[in-house]
């Protein structure tokens, strides 16, 4: 099987990760009017974050930070979910070597089943 060009990967892997961003949208948003999916296609940053007040403390958080490197791997930067998020890019066809699980520390990488960096 050809080899594929990082520029293509990187556009496959968009259109992956807003499909799942789109499904934990979707799960979450019938339970709230304040929630949004930030897209930075140019930086490749894709966030899905929630905004609001609980009485009256204003909350901002991010659910969710995927970005995809110049190497065309993701990294997972935040997953404030139940999901298993890189299970999910992976059965959408990411390999586990393209997924960097970028919450945990450098050292302890070697031992998610991921990519180091």
């Amino acid at each position: 099987m050809a080899k594929i060009s990082i520029a293509t990967q990187i556009k496959q892997y968009q259109k992956i990760i807003l499909e799942v961003l789109e499904v934990e949208y979707n799960d979450r948003k019938i339970d709230t009017d304040n929630l949004f999916m930030i897209v930075d296609k140019t930086h490749k940053h894709y966030q899905l974050v929630y905004n609001g007040f609980r009485q009256l403390q204003y909350i901002y958080n991010v659910l969710i930070h995927f970005q995809i490197v110049d190497d065309g791997k993701i990294w997972i930067w935040l997953n404030h979910t139940e999901s298993l998020i890189a299970d999910e890019l992976m059965k959408k066809g990411v390999p586990a070597s393209d997924i960097v699980l970028g919450f945990h520390p450098k050292q302890y990488r070697a031992y998610s089943g991921f990519s180091v960096a």
